[in-house]
């Protein structure tokens, strides 16, 4: 039986167009109740606490997915973070995992001009054993059969959501939007064409394949002639 530590959970406002996760080891329920009391006296997440003291009973709280250890709560809960987009597009200020880390977009130009600025530094030789570093650990990282499983399952529960999708969908509609507008569109709309008529056959017949694989495991049910033989 699998033991489970703690849980991610969400809040959404009532309409469910903005949502804040969060990870807990007591119940989301319990969880709510603490933010709520947070909201009150202004403390905690100011996007979260605003929208509490502006919806009240009406915040719907609901878990998203458990983890058996911390170390699974935190991964769980930056994933679920960055595929629900609840920086942008929702009440979170934080990518969450525990470090607290900013991702905001002032705090992402400061990442990105110290990045740059350290690279420029660099000599072309420490540059380039830089970016081999970069990429060694994390084709280590991805080799280890435990964070494969890890991100697998956790992939898997979150397009359980439809609300993952239609982010998901939302955010990569946008960000062709902006390439074809500022003429920087990486293939051709012909390709494109081709690849979503070609995604779609491709789901059809994993749908089939699952109906089938459905049927085949169904227990048979006798047929009431060969019942009374």
């Amino acid at each position: 039986m699998r033991s489970v530590y703690g849980c991610i959970y969400g809040i959404w406002n009532p309409d469910r167009t903005k949502v804040y996760v969060g990870q807990t080891t007591k119940t989301p329920a319990e969880r709510l109740a603490g933010h709520v009391a947070k909201a009150r006296a202004h403390k905690g997440c100011p996007k979260l606490g605003a929208a509490i003291r502006k919806h009240g009973d009406q915040m719907i709280v609901e878990p998203l997915d458990v983890a058996e250890c911390q170390e699974d709560l935190d991964f769980l809960e930056t994933f679920y973070v960055c595929a629900l987009d609840a920086i942008k597009h929702g009440y979170n200020c934080m990518s969450g995992g525990g470090g607290g880390k900013l991702l905001d977009e002032e705090a992402k130009e400061r990442r990105k001009v110290g990045t740059i600025t350290g690279q420029m530094a660099m000599t072309e030789e420490k540059r380039t054993e830089w970016h081999a570093n970069n990429r060694s650990a994390n084709r280590i990282s991805h080799a280890r059969p435990d964070v494969r499983a890890r991100i697998s399952i956790s992939v898997k529960a979150a397009l359980a959501h439809p609300e993952v999708w239609a982010h998901m969908s939302t955010a990569s509609m946008a960000y062709w939007a902006r390439e074809e507008a500022a003429g920087r569109v990486l293939r051709p709309p012909e390709e494109r064409e081709r690849n979503r008529l070609y995604m779609q056959e491709y789901r059809a017949r994993k749908r089939a394949e699952k109906a089938s694989q459905a049927l085949d495991q169904a227990p048979l049910t006798p047929s009431p002639a060969t019942a009374t033989a």
